[in-house]
């Protein structure tokens, strides 16, 4: 059987100072088409494409590295799989000169995965990281995180509103992602068989939140967390409290009528943010961007986002997440508190619009943003293996999508 690779990137925004200030690389992204503008490529016929801006003269000097990983993020011991010789890649890649007037970059360099010189497809699934070095790797420019999926399975996914029993609202609210599938029996004798007792991950990501999965694991003792056929051919994978979440909050900084340029941080015209614990949000991109693309407007800004103080976190760690830092809640993202009662952080950003919201502690995206069944969010599901060979790896073997089903009413049935 011929199995058909999926490339599966995760979009990845590095396009704050804070976090850049020593290279040259400015606003790394990955652009795909499905669902949510999840990226996923087929294998020889539908590339994804890895761009960023390049504030340096010399557009060749770049140096690209890929690498394979386990599910957990740990880079794979495996000369077979982690082969630099083969895995390193140089330029000359494709580079467009900036437009005329704009000041932030020189180039903008387009990477498409597979289909630079040398990397024509992949040869194994699983998760990888791909690097962009200066050309005697003595910088790192940056990284961003993506995935090899093949099709060896057809998956099926059901996402259903579920209420906890116990849980005030609005966190009773939540989600049950249900994944599918059955392990077929190769056609051919001469083909690798597919252990389904080695079938034991599934990752659920919902829109692009995509360093935060929500696990289903054979081996875990999460009630709320089960596999039903294990050992068998046929497995449902399934998760009970995932929390419905709120539509993202929207920055829009395309319009230089409304944010002229300036050296200093403009404030959104709409004034602080506010808390919404109870409030549901507006129609979103299930965590999306657009960019101005062409043009002396196609440049970058300094913007403060800003948050009002409310009793529900006081002094607590704040922290800014959107399609402009990949969903991380990394601490260089933390809010400072400013006078007038706000919360503060300041980003310099490539003009456009952008999903985005806060989180508390880290780790609770909810306090702050509410959770909420009429959300509509796009969920993408991995379906992982532990392949014997090459000393052992985790291979990808299939991926479904689904969509929650808003609404203000529980849907099990």
């Amino acid at each position: 059987m011929r199995s058909l690779i999926a490339v599966i990137l995760l979009i990845s925004f590095d396009l704050c100072a804070q976090t850049e200030a020593a290279s040259p690389v400015r606003g790394l992204r990955i652009e795909g088409g499905f669902d949510a503008a999840f990226p996923v490529a087929l294998r020889d016929s539908r590339p994804v494409t890895v761009r960023f801006d390049l504030a340096s003269d010399d557009a060749d000097d770049i140096r690209i590295r890929v690498w394979h990983h386990a599910r957990s993020w740990e880079r794979t011991v495996s000369v077979f799989l982690n082969d630099q010789v083969r895995n390193t890649f140089n330029g000359p890649f494709n580079a467009v000169a900036a437009p005329l007037l704009v000041s932030g970059y020189r180039y903008s360099v387009a990477l498409r995965l597979p289909g630079i010189p040398g990397l024509e497809r992949f040869e194994h699934s699983g998760n990888y990281t791909v690097e962009i070095w200066n050309k005697n790797e003595t910088a790192l420019f940056g990284s961003v995180r993506f995935f090899v999926a093949e099709s060896v399975l057809a998956v099926a996914m059901r996402v259903d509103n579920r209420q906890l029993p116990s849980t005030p609202a609005p966190r009773n609210q939540v989600l049950q992602v249900a994944v599918r599938y059955t392990v077929p029996i190769p056609a051919d004798v001469m083909e690798m068989p597919i252990d389904p007792s080695q079938v034991r991950v599934v990752h659920v990501y919902r829109n692009r939140e995509l360093t935060r999965p929500f696990v289903v694991d054979t081996d875990d003792s999460d009630p709320d967390s089960y596999v039903d056929g294990f050992a068998t051919r046929t497995l449902s994978f399934i998760r009970r409290d995932i929390p419905a979440g709120n539509e993202y909050r929207l920055i829009d900084v395309r319009d230089v009528r409304q944010y002229p340029p300036t050296q200093d941080a403009l404030r959104a015209r709409d004034g602080a943010d506010v808390a919404r614990s109870f409030a549901k949000g507006l129609w979103d991109r299930d965590g999306g961007y657009q960019l101005v693309a062409e043009g002396k407007d196609a440049d970058y800004m300094r913007l403060r986002f800003e948050l009002l103080r409310s009793e529900e976190y006081g002094e607590e760690d704040i922290r800014l997440v959107g399609a402009f830092n990949h969903w991380t809640a990394t601490p260089e993202w933390r809010m400072q508190p400013l006078d007038g009662g706000r919360y503060g952080l300041d980003a310099t950003l490539r003009r456009g619009s952008y999903d985005y919201q806060y989180v508390l502690n880290g780790d609770d995206w909810t306090t702050i943003e509410g959770n909420d069944w009429r959300t509509r969010s796009t969920f993408t599901a991995l379906i992982y293996y532990r392949d014997p060979r090459l000393g052992g790896y985790d291979r990808i073997l299939g991926v479904a999508q689904g969509r929650s089903p808003g609404g203000t009413d529980e849907t099990i049935r």
